[in-house]
Order: structure tokens, then C-alpha cells, then sequence
């Protein structure tokens, strides 16, 4: 988590709670109204972010406001824990709008993504519709940038060598855990993850961005799913295809900033050699 921002850490706060709250939850609304308050803040109304998280549409926002309708004709499942959720969101929300650091709606997300891979995918995600796992699942995890993606999903893929793995005991759930991760990653780097994060290397932390970029092109090889069960998954994370894959863009992107590093040069150069001659003129 970035440090010294005020927005960050509300948004760590929001994130370390609303992970408390999977793990304490009884019942699926629990968990569905936890993950709502988390979209709120990660998928807001409208325009998106620059770190590719998206806006929602304006069809989505009626459908939105609709089950929000819906859900508020039923009292809350657990009203001081939601209540809290609630303020926090609305915080960080608050704090965006005065920073405009947007970016930084991701700092801490960490501790909740482990959670809903670990808790929510084995445990809670067969008592969702495909429309609600969509919606508070799917579109959260595909919403992250990349280089949190790394960090939650890459670890998710072999969950025999991390400590909540171990903890849940249950081959079928690591099965699951395995395949949801498997399946994240595979959808990001289709995104373009790799690139995105290669291209964000300039302004970031070199060292923390050297390191994601070595864990995902290693990730394949993480993989815990046995080589022809849950085809779609595996085929995903076949070794030599996705190294391929995650190389291709780390080259496309890198092609792309020496082209405009040379383009900004040579324009630079231009403008000297014009100054220079207007000069002795």
C-alpha cells in the first residue's frame, strides 16, 4: 500500500473490513452485501479509472438501482457490519472525489482478494445466481489492475504453498481455488495485463515492478491443476503458450516505449537544430 495518502488508507481500512466480514459471514446475503460495498467503490458510476478499472453503463446503473430496491425491502442480514462497510466506502469514495488519485482505490486490496478467492469461490459462490457472481465476483476480480492481479492471483494458483491454502484442508477446495485463479489470470493477461504492467513499470517502484513481472511470467508453472481436468483452465495456463503470451506483450510494449522515446528525441533534436539556426541568423 502506497504510504503518506490519506485516500489509500481509508481504502486499506474499507478492504482489512470488509475481509473481516467474509470470514465472520453466516449466510450468502452477508457475503453479497459485503461484496456490494466493496463494487461501489471499485466499479463507480461512470467514466472508470486509468488503471482500467471501468465505469458502469448506464443500463447497468437502472439494473443497479433496481436490485438496490430490491435489497433494501429486506432489512440487513448484519446492520452494524454493513452500516460500518457502508461509512468506510463512502469515505474513500469522498476522499477520490478531493485527491482525484484514483489509482489508489486499489491500495491494500490485497487481504480481501485473498479472501474471496480462498472463502467466497469454495464456500459461497454455488449459492449465487450467474448474474450475482457476475456482478459482486467476476467483475471486481476483472477490475483489478494488473499489478495487483498479479499479486492476488498469482499465489492463488498453487494453493499447496501458501499458509490460508493449507488452512482449508480440502482437496475440492483448493481444486476450486486453483481454477478461479487459473481463470482470473488467464482473462486479465487476455486483457493485455502484461503490457499494462510492463508499460506501468516507468512510473512505478522498479524493483516492485521487476517482481510482478517475474511472477507472472512464471505463473504457468505455479499452476496446480492437473493437465487435462477443467480443460478450459488448464489449457489457459499451459507452460509454453502462456510464457509466450505474457513475452509477447512484455515485447509489444516495450517496442511501443522506444518508439516513442526515440519519436520524442528526434523531435527534441528538431526543435534544438531549428532554435540553433533561427539563433545565428
Amino acid at each position: 500500500m502506497a504510504r503518506g495518502d490519506e485516500g489509500s488508507a481509508v481504502a486499506a481500512r474499507l478492504y482489512r473490513a470488509a475481509a473481516e466480514a467474509l470470514i465472520d459471514a453466516k449466510h450468502p446475503g452477508e457475503v453479497e452485501q459485503t461484496l456490494e460495498a466493496v463494487r461501489r467503490v471499485v466499479l463507480p458510476l461512470g467514466g472508470g479509472n486509468e488503471e482500467g478499472t471501468p465505469g458502469r453503463s448506464a443500463d447497468e446503473a437502472s439494473s443497479s438501482a433496481t436490485r438496490g430496491k430490491d435489497a433494501q425491502a429486506e432489512d440487513p442480514l448484519f446492520p452494524d457490519k454493513l452500516a460500518s462497510l457502508a461509512a468506510l466506502a463512502d469515505d474513500v469514495i469522498a476522499e477520490l472525489a478531493k485527491t482525484r488519485h484514483l489509482a489508489r482505490v486499489w491500495d491494500g486490496f490485497e487481504p480481501l482478494g485473498e479472501q474471496m478467492l480462498h472463502l467466497v469461490a469454495p464456500a459461497w459462490l454455488p449459492c449465487m445466481t450467474s448474474d450475482r457472481r457476475t456482478r459482486l465476483y467476476d467483475d471486481i476480480l476483472d477490475a483489478m489492475p494488473p499489478s495487483v492481479a498479479v499479486r492476488v492471483l498469482v499465489p492463488a494458483l498453487s494453493p499447496s504453498r501458501t499458509s490460508i491454502g493449507r488452512a482449508l484442508r480440502d482437496p475440492e477446495a483448493q481444486r476450486v481455488v486453483a481454477t478461479e485463479a487459473a481463470e482470473a489470470l488467464a482473462r486479465a493477461v487476455a486483457a493485455g495485463a502484461a503490457a499494462k504492467l510492463c508499460s506501468a513499470a516507468r512510473d512505478a517502484d522498479l524493483a516492485a515492478a521487476d517482481e510482478d513481472c517475474r511472477a507472472l511470467i512464471s505463473a504457468a508453472d505455479r499452476c496446480e491443476l492437473t493437465p487435462g481436468t477443467h480443460s478450459a483452465a488448464a489449457a489457459a495456463m499451459h507452460p509454453a503458450a502462456f510464457a509466450r503470451t505474457v513475452a509477447a506483450q512484455f515485447v509489444e510494449a516495450a517496442t511501443e516505449a522506444e518508439t516513442r522515446t526515440s519519436s520524442h528525441a528526434a523531435s527534441s533534436g528538431g526543435e534544438g537544430t531549428a532554435a540553433a539556426v533561427v539563433a545565428a541568423a
